[in-house]
C-alpha cells in the first residue's frame, strides 16, 4: 500500500549523524531553552537554514558568489553591532566601525582600489566613456538605495552622480553627532 504524499511529509526519517561536541553542547543549550529535544533542535535550524537560502535567493538570485558576500557582510555587521552594544543607524562610532569593517571584507575579497579599469585594448578612454565610468558604480548604488527607500532623492540642480555623491556625503558629515 502506497503512503499518501501528506502522510510522508509529516512521517519522520531517521538521520544518523555525528558532530564535536562543542556543537552538541550548543545545540543541548538551545534546545533547552525553546523547551524542544535535542533531534527537534537539529530539524529546526536546519529548516531554518533553507529557509534563509530561499529567502537570500529571492535578494539576490541564485548568485552563490553573491549570497556568500551578502552573508559576510551581514555576520560582520551584526559582530560589530554585538561587540559595541548599539546599532550603526544608532551611533556614529558604530557606523564608523561597520563602514570600517565592510570596506576590509571588501578589499580582502577584491583587492585593493588600484584606480579606473583601462580600457581592454590598452588605450585610453574618451572623456564620454569616462564620465559614464566613474558615475556608474555611484549611480546604480543610489539608485538601489532608493529603491529600497533608504535614500529619498537628491537635489534636482546637481549634473553629475560625482556631484551627487560628494554633495550627499557633505551633508552627511554635517548632521553626524561627534565621535563616541
Amino acid at each position: 500500500m502506497a503512503i499518501k504524499a501528506a502522510e510522508r511529509e509529516n512521517k519522520r526519517s531517521p538521520l544518523n549523524m555525528r558532530t564535536t561536541a562543542k556543537l552538541r553542547d550548543a545545540l543541548e543549550n538551545e534546545a533547552s531553552k525553546a523547551d524542544r529535544s535535542l533531534a527537534q533542535e537539529v530539524e529546526h535550524r536546519l529548516e531554518k537554514s533553507f529557509q534563509e537560502d530561499d529567502l537570500l535567493a529571492v535578494f539576490v538570485g541564485n548568485r552563490t558568489h553573491v549570497q556568500l558576500l551578502v552573508r559576510v557582510l551581514s555576520a560582520t555587521i551584526r559582530r560589530i553591532e554585538d561587540f559595541r552594544g548599539d546599532r550603526y543607524v544608532d551611533s556614529y562610532a558604530t557606523a564608523w566601525h561597520v563602514q570600517n569593517g565592510i570596506n576590509t571584507v571588501l578589499e580582502t575579497l577584491l583587492g585593493p582600489d588600484f584606480g579606473e579599469p583601462k580600457p581592454d585594448e590598452g588605450g585610453e578612454w574618451t572623456e564620454d566613456q569616462k564620465k559614464k565610468l566613474i558615475g556608474l558604480a555611484p549611480r546604480i548604488a543610489i539608485e538601489t538605495l532608493k529603491d529600497f527607500g533608504l535614500v529619498t532623492s537628491f537635489p534636482t540642480n546637481i549634473k553629475t552622480t560625482e556631484k551627487a555623491v560628494h554633495a550627499y556625503r557633505a551633508a552627511k558629515s554635517q548632521k553626524r553627532p561627534d565621535t563616541e
